[in-house]
């Protein structure tokens, strides 16, 4: 269902989720507008309407919007109750229905729990980003039984796109293609606790046609829903298919989670909260409230997507070393596999190499302090 002749605002509008929903908005003849900081807008198509204002900055805010009003608020960028207390309030005589992006990471994630429903318990305590999402739910709620806008809480779980290969510990945004690099060099990838949990990966085009069937749906209002496709594999089959679509030979290594937390610590929560456990979903509400969504990507489909895109465009920002080297640490370690950095496009430079050498010989912690003390004093 389209409904016409709406204004629509993303605040965010350049990201992996807001993007694909900003260019579903357009074709869709949607007045739209994004609110950011115009850091990355050069690619914005010109039909789009741009409000330059810092989303921490409450006052830049309120003068960008002074003179408009909105069907729809679409809001991927709060992260912390804090956000929302400060964000909303601009909002309630603006808007007709407030859309907020949280994460389905909110479920508690009990073995016996089956299936995921929108009705099952919260919050997940075993992340904190989780439990900041539940919070900033119980915000928008509390903040909206005082105003007249309806409210609509949507949790995407884990999302990829042509830049993103959605695995659970993974290089910087936009240096994907060194899990590409790795694979087709023949380096092992790890996995952890046999790859036997469960998981849930969504194509972004498919997310947005969810999410763009709630604006302005009355059967939207007030609820909640969470957007992910039916379709559901093993950490272990998502990797071997990564292995397939490269047509190169399965090397993963089965590591414990316990051991990769201590080797890698920044990771316990993503790991002990989400990754190493099912994520299984009901996605009938979804389904049922918009009813010409159809989940059409498959996840073979789509990782090829990412991979062709990657290799079409010179592998984007190049290979993040620092992550590279921390995984080839982590597996050396656990496996007593001698593994060396790995030049994989034929263009890495001092500096990569000099990164690699500080995260693969060195301790987490060590390693920091060491590229911090470089980066400072010129030699990186």
């Amino acid at each position: 269902m389209i409904v016409e002749n709406m204004n629509i605002l993303l605040i965010g509008g350049t990201g992996l989720l807001s993007g694909k929903v900003l260019d579903l908005c357009v074709s869709n003849g949607y007045c739209t507008y994004i609110l950011n900081r115009g850091h990355n807008n050069k690619n914005v198509e010109k039909q789009v309407n741009i409000l330059i204002a810092d989303f921490y900055k409450i006052k830049s805010v309120e003068d960008a919007v002074k003179d408009l009003n909105f069907d729809i608020v679409v809001d991927f960028l709060s992260r912390k109750p804090e956000d929302i207390n400060r964000i909303f309030p601009v909002f309630n005589f603006k808007c007709k229905q407030y859309v907020f992006i949280s994460s389905a990471c909110v479920y508690r994630r009990f073995k016996d729990d089956g299936f995921i429903t929108e009705d099952c318990p919260k919050p997940n305590f075993d992340w904190s980003y989780s439990i900041e999402k539940y919070d900033c739910e119980q915000t928008l709620i509390n903040l909206s039984k005082n105003t007249e806008v309806k409210y609509t809480i949507v949790r995407p779980y884990i999302t990829y796109d042509d830049t993103r290969i959605p695995f659970g510990i993974t290089p910087l945004y936009g240096y994907h293609g060194t899990i590409i690099g790795r694979i087709i060099a023949g380096k092992p990838v790890f996995i952890w606790d046999k790859g036997e949990a469960n998981t849930t990966l969504t194509r972004v085009e498919d997310f947005a046609k969810g999410i763009v069937g709630l604006f302005g749906n009355e059967k939207a209002y007030d609820e909640d829903f969470h957007i992910v496709t039916k379709e559901t594999h093993t950490w272990k089959e998502f990797l071997e298919l990564m292995f397939l679509i490269l047509n190169s030979k399965v090397n993963i290594v089965d590591i414990p989670t316990e051991y990769i937390i201590s080797q890698l610590p920044e990771y316990k929560g993503m790991l002990i909260g989400d990754r190493a456990i099912d994520a299984c979903f009901d996605n009938s509400k979804i389904l049922s409230t918009v009813k010409e969504l159809e989940f059409s990507i498959s996840l073979k489909d789509g990782l090829k997507k990412t991979v062709d895109y990657y290799k079409e465009n010179n592998y984007l920002k190049g290979i993040d070393y620092k992550w590279d080297a921390k995984i080839d640490r982590l597996l050396s370690k656990y496996s007593s596999q001698k593994i060396s950095f790995t030049d994989y496009l034929g263009n890495a430079n001092k500096n990569d190499r000099l990164t690699y050498f500080i995260y693969r010989y060195f301790s987490i912690r060590i390693a920091n302090k060491l590229f911090s003390l470089f980066r400072k004093t010129g030699i990186l």
